[in-house]
């Protein structure tokens, strides 16, 4: 199976649920920039309410260029200031300090593209899961995959759509209730090594998610 993702800045636990299954997982690099997505946000738990954590652009959200052609704004303190916050979200967190020095290697890069910082990022993320498929870009536009052999998420997951995935709790640092689909950090903070079992459960979850939920 393959699935095909846009790009994502650490993206939602909803967009990894096909790995398990996936020999192959291609990051859309033909297509133009959209906004109020997750292609430069990350959702992440804070003590009072789910916070966003978003990559400036330059030249603003407002643009239709080329995925490929959109450049981070690295202007500001945004950078110290989003590793602040996930420092002070998810210090108490069981498995925070075990990722923390690579993530902060990383973390730390300043690529010109977004979709190339995006993609250092998702490939840190599928090694700490362990995942043994491969990782490519696109090479052309294609509007439609072969439902028989492809799984194609494009598009599928927004932040405003986040809470129309069922999926099962799992231990969380802050709230009285359980907060799905956030960010795909929160879930390696908490859940660690458990993470990969967690999405074999997901795994078969998708089917069940209802198909409006992907344009609500």
């Amino acid at each position: 199976m393959t699935t095909v993702i846009e790009t994502q800045f650490f993206g939602p636990i909803a967009a990894f649920a096909s790995l398990p299954h996936s020999q192959l997982l291609l990051v859309e690099r033909c297509e133009h920039w959209q906004k109020m997505s997750y292609r430069n946000r990350a959702q992440v738990l804070g003590q009072q309410a789910v916070l966003n954590l978003s990559i400036p652009i330059v030249g603003g959200r407002d643009q239709r260029q080329p995925i490929d052609q959109m450049r981070i704004d690295y202007n500001g303190r945004w950078k110290q200031e989003h590793w602040r916050t996930l420092e002070s979200l998810y210090n108490r967190s069981p498995y925070f300090e075990h990722y923390a020095p690579a993530l902060g290697q990383l973390w730390w890069q300043q690529p010109a593209l977004l979709i190339e910082w995006n993609f250092d990022l998702l490939k840190w993320v599928v090694q700490q899961l362990r995942w043994s498929g491969s990782l490519r870009f696109t090479d052309e536009y294609q509007p439609v995959y072969p439902a028989e052999t492809s799984l194609d998420w494009r598009g599928r997951f927004l932040p405003k759509n986040r809470l129309s995935f069922s999926m099962p709790a799992y231990q969380q640092v802050f709230g009285q209730r359980f907060e799905p689909n956030l960010s795909i950090l929160d879930l390696l903070f908490n859940a660690g090594p458990h993470s990969w079992h967690y999405l074999l459960q997901l795994s078969h979850t998708p089917a069940s998610w209802p198909v409006n939920a992907f344009n609500s």
